[in-house]
This record gives C-alpha cells, structure tokens and sequence, in this order.
C-alpha cells in the first residue's frame, strides 16, 4: 500500500454525506474474535456541523441490533497526502478509519493507515449515495 498513491483534498461539505458498502467481517475491531460472517454492510453518515463539529451516525451489520452507532469523526493527515476520516468510540478513541479516495469513494484502512485487502467476493470499498 506505500507505492499507491492517493492525493484527495480535505474539502468541506454542506450539511451531511452518505457512504455505502460491504465488506469482509475483517474490519480490526468490529467483529468479536471468534464470530463467524459472511459479510458487512455498512451504511455511514458523515455530518459537518458550524464551528467544524464532525458527527457520525453509522449504521449496518455491526450495528443493526444496537439501532446504529453514533460519534465524532475527524479528518486526520495520513501517509503522504492521504486523508483519512478517523471515526472515534464513545471515549473519543479512534475504532475505525477510512481513507479518501475523491468525492466519490472512501477505503477502509488499519489505524496505521494501511489500506485493507479484500477477498474474491467483497473490497473494503464505500461509495457515496447522492439522494
């Protein structure tokens, strides 16, 4: 993952973005050791409010049973000229990251920024939803 190289501007958006996609289960951190899974969906709302206040509303398998996760996010300079939305815990404590490929598409990483690899079946890809 060193030699691509990914060069998205951090660029405000209006109000909220939306970001869907599926996945492997191997997200570090989402599925408990020992769980077995097929597959993630994952629905993620990536909110900007006055005064540079990021919140998340998140969304799909992890969270289904929980009615959704909510939280802060904040963009965080990663390896090069990468950008990467750090999504943090209850405690302010990042759990997941992703980093910004344009307007349009959002990769899973590891918190080192590491970009994750996918399987025949699903990539660790989110792509945006205009409504």
């Amino acid at each position: 993952t060193e030699k691509i190289f990914l060069h998205a501007a951090l660029k405000e958006f209006p109000d909220s973005i939306l970001f869907q996609g599926r996945t492997p289960c191997d997200v570090p951190g989402v599925v408990p050791e020992g769980k077995t899974c097929y597959k993630l969906k994952w629905y993620i709302v990536l909110y900007t409010n006055p005064g540079n206040h990021y919140t998340y509303k998140l969304f799909g398998t992890p969270y289904r049973i929980e009615g959704g996760r909510t939280g802060t996010w904040l963009p965080v300079k990663g390896k090069g000229d990468r950008v990467l939305y750090q999504l943090n815990d209850e405690s302010g404590n990042g759990f997941l990251w992703l980093v910004k490929v344009d307007e349009e598409i959002l990769l899973f990483t590891d918190k080192g920024g590491n970009l994750l690899t996918g399987n025949e079946d699903f990539s660790y890809t989110l792509n945006r939803i205009v409504k």
